[in-house]
């Protein structure tokens, strides 16, 4: 448990690619180490009951340890995250997030002068139609599961800057137009610069 009600159901690794942006373990119910949950300290991987079994309204994302560095997204769909991620596609939050705005919640620094589109939500393929793109698909491309796609020209596909967890952008190894399962968890891209955030991201739902 977290405070004011939050409770941790995942640890992701950023330098893994167990959250890939077309990994499994975002619409399944599997667990990853769910036994090492309790222990705040740890950084590896990890993926508890409470990921498919707790009905939530909002998720909280802390880049940098437990309580450091951290976003809020409420959605008020009211279900499990499997659920969120396996049927909820293209969902906007209540906080209204930009990339910028993430970006300072998260710690991060990033040049935006040449971005000129950008979309963030919870489980995003696609900018025109974000509802009806799923993003469990594999082969696809255009993915943010949790943060912010950009693109430094004005069409539907945002693949030149990305933020978050489970995002993809052209510089992920795979190219602009497809996404593939060795993308690293907290991979970004904010040109010139992009890689991999070496860091552990925690996950809590309320």
């Amino acid at each position: 448990m977290a405070a004011r009600g939050w409770t941790l159901v995942g640890r992701i690794k950023g330098d893994s690619n167990e959250f890939s942006p077309v990994s499994s373990n975002w619409a399944d119910t599997n667990t990853v180490n769910s036994e090492t949950a309790a222990n705040i300290t740890d950084r590896s991987n990890m993926k508890n009951p409470g990921w498919s079994e707790l009905k939530e309204n909002s998720i909280r994302l802390c880049y940098d340890g437990p309580n450091t560095h951290c976003a809020t997204f409420t959605h008020n769909r009211g279900v499990t995250l499997s659920e969120l991620f396996n049927n909820q596609f293209g969902v906007l939050v209540d906080e209204k997030h930009t990339f910028d705005s993430l970006k300072k919640a998260f710690g991060k620094e990033c040049d935006m002068n040449r971005m000129v589109r950008q979309w963030c939500g919870l489980n995003v393929a696609s900018t025109c139609n974000p509802q009806d793109i799923n993003p469990n698909l594999n082969p696809t491309n255009h993915i943010a599961r949790i943060g912010c796609l950009g693109d430094i020209i004005k069409t539907c596909g945002p693949d030149d800057f990305a933020l978050g967890v489970g995002v993809t952008s052209c510089f992920d190894g795979y190219g602009c137009s497809k996404v593939g399962p060795a993308t690293s968890s907290l991979h970004y891209a904010c040109l010139p610069k992009y890689g991999v955030y070496n860091q552990t991201a925690f996950l809590y739902v309320h």
